[in-house]
């Protein structure tokens, strides 16, 4: 055959979605970009996921020290509301709840913010949104500020104003959005956020958008009427709804699912809000799983790890705590033939892009410091800040960042909406509590000789010691420990004996002291 009719090896799309919902427990949603996990979405059965829901609830309590109150919404803990979550002056929505009765009227004045109990009272109606799952002892964070995501809008009854998403910078754009949104129906009462992908919707498909979030309000509005708190009246889409609304966008190439309800149902979804882009959902047939076949299972992966490698040879150490999340940069084997500064600068703008996506795909919100390699020219330093302010303004989590310190350290605060993947897929380790940490051998030894001199204190008649510990612990210490246990023992010492228990956590002891075969006492660590 000759060059000129050799067959072309077909285009590898650029930009792929996958929704792997082949096992009834878990569904998960990837996101590549030229083969590179960019976006994941995991969502399990046994987790109730009460993000986006809207209840109507009551308040049970209202704290002013905090400026919050705690609103039954049904759903297990009390929610979190914050002064600042209220629409002032007492939660909104009037002709829907009953009126508050408030023991302190509130006082407006120009400039002046409402406190808490200025604005709500005991047992008061409330329209509330779940905006992040609840975390250990903590409730669900809430807001009366209620959005109802479209595929191209997003209702906000309480905004009363039509707005254009702050992610469209282009103010040619932003200005032509307004102008198309002005030519619908849309009631006084209701607010309007147009999103990124109405620049590339046509007007039927905005239209279809927009008479469905008016149906799906005014439904709310009749459910809360007949309905007595707590209710829950709007639940958030599954997982391949959601994905498909909020990350299928013009610029993805392909849609793939490998299950066939889940086809179906992506399929007729997209076929309602974008009949053009239908043709892109495909069946996946092949014998070999999706996430095999587009090799994601190793990129997920690496997500459980603490390091993320840097494409230059550099890496950096993600270390997460109840408190924050620590982020360490390191060159690691980079040795650049240009010079330490050049070579410190790609290796902080390779991690700044790198930190975005490892929080994106990992979840991870709240606090987060970034120890970055110190650089020594100002410029650099501003360099570093700007990429990191460009690549965070495409976050859809709302992210905030200080500038650099002159430790070469950035805080950042990212928006908390989930319980993150380590959460997830990771239960709290029963032997080190968490910390990533065991006894060490001698240490453990000497904690179990004390153990028993402090039973012997205790109880001086007891003839007889049994230290219970786990096989690998109770072998390390009969053979490291026996002189002391010897001298302990002593002519008219009490008998030591070393029980190993394979129910035992490596780690933790128990000590025995008894008198014939009766139990006196037992210290447990």
């Amino acid at each position: 055959m000759s060059r000129g009719h050799r067959r072309r090896r077909p285009a590898i799309p650029r930009k792929i979605m996958l929704i792997n919902a082949d096992h009834p427990s878990e569904v998960r949603v990837a996101v590549l970009v030229e083969g590179v996990l960019d976006e994941l979405y995991i969502e399990r059965a046994s987790n109730d996921r009460i993000t986006g829901n809207i209840y109507k609830g009551t308040v049970q309590n209202i704290d002013r020290t905090l400026q919050a109150a705690f609103v039954n919404i049904g759903a297990g803990k009390s929610g979190f509301l914050h002064a600042s979550d209220v629409i002032p002056p007492n939660g909104g929505y009037h002709g829907v709840l009953r009126k508050p009765r408030l023991k302190r009227p509130p006082q407006r004045t120009p400039g002046r913010k409402l406190t808490i109990e200025e604005m709500l009272g005991p047992s008061q109606e409330l329209f509330v949104q779940v905006v992040r799952e609840g975390m250990g002892h903590k409730g669900p964070g809430l807001t009366t500020y209620v959005s109802i995501p479209g595929r191209y809008l997003v209702l906000m009854p309480a905004l009363g104003k039509v707005g254009v998403s702050k992610k469209i910078e282009d103010q040619a754009i932003r200005r032509q959005l307004k102008e198309r949104m002005n030519t619908f129906s849309i009631p006084k009462e209701l607010g309007m956020i147009v999103r990124t992908a109405a620049t590339a919707a046509s007007d039927d498909e905005i239209k279809h958008d927009l008479a469905y979030l008016k149906r799906l309000w005014g439904n709310l509005r009749k459910q809360a009427k007949s309905t007595e708190p707590p209710v829950l009246l709007y639940k958030e889409s599954d997982l391949v709804t959601r994905a498909l609304r909020e990350t299928l966008t013009a610029d993805t190439d392909l849609v793939v699912v490998d299950a066939e309800p889940a086809f179906v149902q992506a399929k007729e979804f997209v076929s309602g809000v974008s009949p053009a882009t239908a043709e892109k959902v495909k069946l996946y047939e092949s014998k070999d799983p999706l996430f095999v076949h587009y090799r994601v299972e190793r990129q997920i992966e690496d997500l459980y790890e603490r390091r993320a490698n840097l494409p230059s040879g550099g890496y950096m150490v993600i270390d997460q705590t109840e408190a924050m999340v620590a982020v360490d940069v390191n060159t690691g084997h980079n040795r650049e033939r240009s010079g330490a500064e050049e070579m410190i600068l790609n290796t902080n703008l390779e991690a700044a892009g790198e930190l975005a996506r490892q929080l994106r795909l990992r979840d991870i919100g709240g606090l987060v410091l970034v120890d970055f390699i110190d650089m020594a020219k100002p410029e650099n330093r501003k360099k570093l800040t700007d990429t990191l302010q460009e690549i965070f303004s495409k976050d859809r989590a709302r992210v905030s960042i200080a500038p650099i310190s002159p430790f070469g350290v950035v805080e950042m605060t990212r928006q908390r909406t989930g319980k993150g993947i380590m959460n997830m897929v990771f239960n709290r380790c029963p032997v080190c509590g968490g910390r990533g940490l065991v006894r060490s051998r001698e240490s453990l030894g000497l904690t179990v000789m004390r153990s028993i001199r402090e039973v012997l204190a205790l109880r001086p008649e007891a003839d007889n010691i049994e230290v219970v510990l786990s096989p690998t612990d109770a072998v390390d210490f009969s053979n490291e420990f026996r002189q002391e246990i010897s001298v302990l023992e002593g002519k008219d010492g009490p008998r030591i004996m070393v029980r190993p228990d394979p129910i035992v956590q490596a780690g933790r002891l128990r000590v025995v002291a008894k008198k014939d075969t009766v139990e006196l006492t037992t210290l447990e660590h």
